[in-house]
């Protein structure tokens, strides 16, 4: 029965609700349970840490990662695959979904509160912007930093090294090909999203209209400065692979999202959504 519903789908694997596991974390005094699927792939891993004491002096700053534009602490990981549903096939696999689940903080020299989450939306994507837009470094360690001022500076020069220099015109014809293909787009507007009656700020990130890969992040607050990110990762090869699994992906990522339950004191924020 399982191989005729995965040749109908088109595929195997991906979040399987049938058996699942809890992710139990807490953040300070806060409270948070995930109900997850099991990965469906096998790692070997340290114990992961259960108590995140995020408001202890220098907590953050010692057990903070930096990945491109964010920075962060991770709570937890988790990956699911899709492979295609006929074995011998050798095209591969279809792609895959990831959860990120991760505390992250608000810059203090941007004097922005968490608890506003349009405030907080709009600096999610202003990070966003200005990672990838900021000005070159040559002595910059991070080589995406920057992305789109690269591409800018590069169709510059090397239209100015032509016998015959390219004009403005012919300058910014290539340049948005060039940032078409391999730079960064700017992102839609953030959106408040309520989930089981507590608002998140959700927004996408995607590289470019032309790919499929994608980011959906869920942002909450859990303190003035701090908040709680859920990233899901949506890693898409070649070809149009990703209409065999998209619409179950987004159906896993939405019954996750729906079974998070956080449990704060003197919940606010919750309280105030639902006057």
């Amino acid at each position: 029965m399982g191989m005729i519903k995965n040749l109908w789908r088109g595929f195997r694997g991906g979040p399987d609700f049938t058996e699942v596991n809890h992710l139990n974390a807490s953040l300070e005094n806060i409270q948070l349970s995930v109900e997850l699927p099991y990965s469906n792939i096998i790692t070997e891993e340290p114990p992961r840490p259960i108590h995140f004491p995020f408001l202890k002096d220098r907590w953050f700053e010692e057990n903070a990662k930096s990945l491109k534009h964010y920075h962060y602490v991770n709570i937890d990981t988790q990956a699911w695959y899709y492979v295609p549903a006929v074995v011998s096939l050798p095209n591969g696999e279809l792609g895959s979904l990831w959860l990120s689940t991760r505390i992250k903080r608000t810059p203090d020299d941007k004097n922005i509160s968490a608890f506003d989450l349009d405030e907080l939306g709009k600096y999610l994507l202003d990070e966003y912007e200005n990672y990838h837009n900021a000005p070159i470094s040559d002595d910059e360690e991070d080589n995406f930093k920057g992305k789109n001022t690269r591409i800018r500076r590069d169709v510059i020069e090397f239209g100015a090294s032509r016998s015959t220099p390219w004009t403005q015109e012919q300058i910014e014809r290539e340049t948005n090909i060039r940032l078409a293909g391999s730079g960064y787009d700017s992102l839609e507007p953030h959106q408040i999203k309520t989930i089981n009656g507590r608002p998140w700020v959700f927004y996408i990130e995607k590289k470019s209209k032309k790919l499929s890969s994608k980011n959906h992040i869920y942002c909450m607050p859990l303190s003035d400065k701090f908040y709680l990110a859920l990233d899901f990762g949506y890693k898409v090869g070649p070809g149009d692979k990703f209409k065999l699994w998209k619409d179950h992906a987004e159906a896993a990522e939405k019954r996750i999202m729906e079974s998070v339950k956080l449990i704060i004191p003197n919940d606010e924020l919750a309280l105030t959504h639902q006057a």
